[in-house]
């Protein structure tokens, strides 16, 4: 498969996983893992389009493809 880069959505996903880090230490509850997931339907043509979905998590180094798919 392609690399799918990650798209604004995953913003999104880090600016709620800052905000569940913050509770946690402010509070010392639970602080969820990190998971990123995106879907992007494409209209190519008239009645004809695609589907691109992945899901990504964070490493070490970067925001590493868990799995994708294009339909």
């Amino acid at each position: 498969m392609p690399f799918l880069p990650p798209s604004c959505v995953h913003g999104q996903f880090q600016a709620k996983d800052c905000a569940n880090a913050v509770r946690g230490a402010l509070t010392g509850s639970r602080v969820f893992p990190a998971k990123y997931a995106n879907t992007c339907w494409s209209l190519i043509v008239e009645n004809d389009g695609v589907k691109v979905d992945a899901t990504d998590e964070p490493t070490e180094e970067k925001i590493a493809s868990v799995d994708d798919f294009i339909i």
